[in-house]
Order: C-alpha cells, then sequence, then structure tokens
C-alpha cells in the first residue's frame, strides 16, 4: 500500500507538469503547426535525397517516412530539461528544500519530465504525426511479432533515457551550470541517436561508434525494428542491451547521487 502511494504522489507530479502546459494553449496550436512543419521539411529533404536511388542502403522513401513518423514521436516522449531545472534549483537556492522533502528527488525530476512530454505527445506530435500519416502513410509491421517487441524496446528505450538524463544531471552538482552540459549531451543524443539520420547511412566507422552509445537504443534500434530491418533475435538483443544500460546507469546514479549529496553547494536561499 505505502509503494502505491508513493506511485500515486508521482503521479501527481507528472499531472501538474501536464496541466501546467495545458495552460497554454495557443502554444499547443503553435507546436502543432512546428510539429508539421519540421515533418514536412524533412520528408521533402529524404525525397531529394532518394530520388536518385529509390532503394538506398535497402531503404525506400516509405521506410524514410514512417522512420521520420515515428521517430519524431519517440523524440517527442525523450525530451527532458532535468538539467536546466536541477541548474535553476542549485542558483536559487531551493534544492536544499529538496533534500528535505518527504519524495524521492530523482523519481520527483522524471516525474515532471514524463507529465511534459505526455502533454507534448499527446497535444503537439500526435496531432502532426496523424496528419502526415493520412498524406504520407505509414508502413506498419506485418510480423505481429515485431510490433510487439517494437513495444518493448520503446519502454527500454524510454527507461534508459530517463535514467541517463537524470544521471547527466547531477554532473551539474560538479559543473554547476547547465549550458554547456546541456549542449554537449544534446548534440551527441542527435548524432549517436539515428534521430535526424538513421544508422544505416552512416561511415561503418561512425555507425560502430553509434553503437557503442545508449542513444542508438532510444531512437534507430526501436524504429529499425518498427520497419522489420532486423531479425527477431537482434530485436530481443536490442532489449538485453537496453536492460543492461538501465543497470549500468542505475549503479551509476546511484554513486553520482551519494557523492552530490556531500558536494552539494547552494548558491541561492
Amino acid at each position: 500500500m505505502e509503494a502505491l502511494g508513493k506511485a500515486g504522489l508521482y503521479l501527481d507530479f507528472a499531472t501538474k507538469a501536464f496541466r501546467q502546459r495545458l495552460a497554454y494553449r495557443t502554444d499547443v496550436l503553435m507546436g502543432v503547426a512546428r510539429s508539421f512543419l519540421i515533418l514536412f521539411v524533412q520528408v521533402s529533404v529524404w525525397r531529394a535525397l532518394l530520388a536518385a536511388r529509390p532503394a538506398a542502403n535497402g531503404i525506400t522513401m516509405q521506410d524514410m517516412v514512417t522512420y521520420i513518423i515515428v521517430g519524431m514521436m519517440l523524440n517527442s516522449l525523450s525530451r527532458s530539461r532535468i538539467d536546466l531545472r536541477i541548474a535553476q534549483r542549485m542558483e536559487d537556492g531551493s534544492i536544499a528544500c529538496d533534500f528535505v522533502r518527504p519524495v524521492n528527488f530523482k523519481y520527483y525530476m522524471m516525474s515532471e519530465d514524463i507529465g511534459e512530454n505526455v502533454f507534448s505527445t499527446l497535444f503537439t506530435t500526435l496531432p502532426a504525426c496523424l496528419l502526415g500519416m493520412l498524406y504520407w502513410g505509414v508502413r506498419f509491421p506485418e510480423n505481429p511479432i515485431s510490433f510487439l517487441l517494437f513495444l518493448a524496446s520503446v519502454a527500454g528505450g524510454m527507461a534508459v533515457i530517463y535514467y541517463l538524463n537524470y544521471t547527466t544531471g547531477l554532473l551539474l552538482f560538479w559543473f554547476k551550470t547547465a549550458h554547456f552540459l546541456d549542449w554537449f549531451f544534446w548534440s551527441l543524443q542527435n548524432v549517436f541517436s539515428g534521430g535526424t539520420v538513421p544508422l544505416w547511412f552512416y561511415p561503418p566507422a561512425l555507425r560502430a561508434v553509434s553503437q557503442a552509445f545508449p542513444w542508438q537504443l532510444i531512437s534507430f534500434a526501436p524504429l529499425a525494428i518498427f520497419l522489420e530491418k532486423c531479425t527477431i533475435a537482434e530485436a530481443v538483443r536490442v532489449l538485453f542491451l537496453q536492460a543492461a544500460w538501465f543497470i549500468a546507469l542505475v549503479l551509476l546514479e546511484r554513486v553520482l547521487w551519494r557523492k552530490a549529496q556531500q558536494k552539494i553547494e547552494v548558491f541561492g536561499g
């Protein structure tokens, strides 16, 4: 019962973040327009790139349209502002209050991200993606097992990215500012996740480097499963890799959290 009570508390935090975003309805409409414009530009660029080679590396234009649309929803679910929120709390001194609250700081931070991301996905990204599906079409997996493995890989990928975002956010207890850190990890994720350019089109050396990092397990690997560009055995291997990275991040986060509690310096308050 106590565990259910705590889960309900963090659900309340997520709901609060969701409602805060709901208050800005004009931003919602602008977000839908912006998301569809991004889809349109990306599809147009890839149509031009694949015009000369309609099935480059075995990837058709319909594959790329599906990759772009489904990938946008995955990216919407995996965004994070944990590092910026921690930096703000350190600057104004409110981090001291977070340490004495009867809630888990980690889950409190994650629940706010989840609330904001669910809102963005439902009210800005999903409407734009539905318009894209109606206009360009989307290729769904033919094998139901592939679709189930895709859903499992999305869940695993979200677990990895939320823990990764929180763990990198804890580095602010040493760096003190989020500006460089936020840009640095955003750049790494943008390059190595395959979210913008699928890893199929990377040079072999860069693709090998990308596969050594966890970011490709967030976007590229689930999308490859959805498009059935990998075997069932390879899809299962993705799930095991996600589990391994999740365990490693949990252990790393615990070490950083213990050291952060000893190092905390409050700049305000």
